[in-house]
């Protein structure tokens, strides 16, 4: 039987292991990746070995172990002689990819609350935080949301897709609004794009699996140049057009978000008015609509 210890009383000589069940916690996690494992390299190979090393602290302790994912390491801004540098390749996109793979371990751990921890929402002096910045974005913060919140809008959730029109040239594009994978700056490819000889307006919609109730809507702009400035989005509720979206001056080249008073709903179709790119002045494009409870 482990001694009892007493308020007050100082432990010397326990391991952490000795530690932990002497004092009869329950549960453990870590603060930070650099606890435990070798930051010295790729993010992506430190996410490969997460299972295993979880696995084994989990074996280790009587305690349940919750799994950490970090969004990366570097504390020289603040002490000059940071333990490791930032892992290459420490990306939202990979981030997100450590995020499933936690989650994975928590689904599959039912004997223990679904509970995973995170460092860190604003560490910035060791270069691991969540806020948005100049760098990033909202790109963290948006991998927690895919992972954690049901975006009904994906292909993979039953929704499909529909538009006026395709550019010649990208045919069969409009069902990447809903692919769940997200165009950036550098790399606009994924995106539908409509028919340049068309005029605007043009519109693509999306059909949910079943109807239902939904009170955020994110666009996701391809083109940082042709992003729609003048838009609408419109839902179904029982059988009437419902407007949810009136923009006639956005500025938002990347990223546009709108909250609402929720609707039970199965349809969501947006609009696009008018686009920021004059030299075609008949183009709309987008990159990802998720739409989320």
């Amino acid at each position: 039987m482990d001694q009892k210890v007493e308020p007050g009383q100082v432990i010397r000589g326990d391991s952490d292991k000795q530690m932990v069940n002497r004092l009869g916690f329950d549960s453990l996690t870590h603060y930070q990746f650099a606890h435990f494992i070798d930051m010295n390299r790729d993010y992506t190979d430190i996410t490969k070995d997460l299972p295993h090393l979880w696995s084994d602290i989990s074996t280790s302790y009587r305690a349940n172990y919750y799994p950490h994912v970090s969004v990366g390491w570097d504390s020289t801004p603040r002490t000059f002689h940071g333990r490791s540098p930032t892992p290459p390749n420490n990306t939202p996109e990979n981030f997100e990819k450590a995020l499933r793979v936690a989650k994975k371990y928590a689904d599959e751990h039912t004997n223990q609350a679904p509970l995973i921890t995170i460092n860190s929402w604003n560490e910035w002096t060791e270069t691991s935080y969540l806020e948005p910045d100049t760098k990033r974005g909202y790109g963290y913060l948006e991998a927690v949301k895919r992972v954690f919140l049901q975006n009904l809008a994906l292909a993979a959730n039953g929704a499909t897709a529909i538009s006026d029109s395709e550019k010649t040239k990208e045919l069969g594009c409009t069902g990447k609004v809903i692919d769940g994978v997200i165009a950036t700056p550098d790399n606009f490819s994924n995106r539908w794009h409509s028919s340049v000889d068309q005029p605007h307006p043009h519109w693509v919609e999306v059909h949910l699996a079943k109807p239902s109730k939904i009170s955020t809507v994110v666009i996701h702009f391809a083109d940082p140049h042709g992003y729609p400035v003048s838009f609408e989005g419109t839902v179904r509720v029982d059988g009437q057009k419902l407007q949810v979206i009136n923009e006639t001056d956005s500025q938002e080249t990347q990223v546009y978000r709108a909250k609402f008073e929720p609707v039970t709903t199965d349809v969501f179709r947006l609009t696009i008015l008018a686009s920021a790119n004059r030299a075609f002045p008949n183009a709309a494009q987008i990159s990802e609509i998720e739409l989320y409870p």
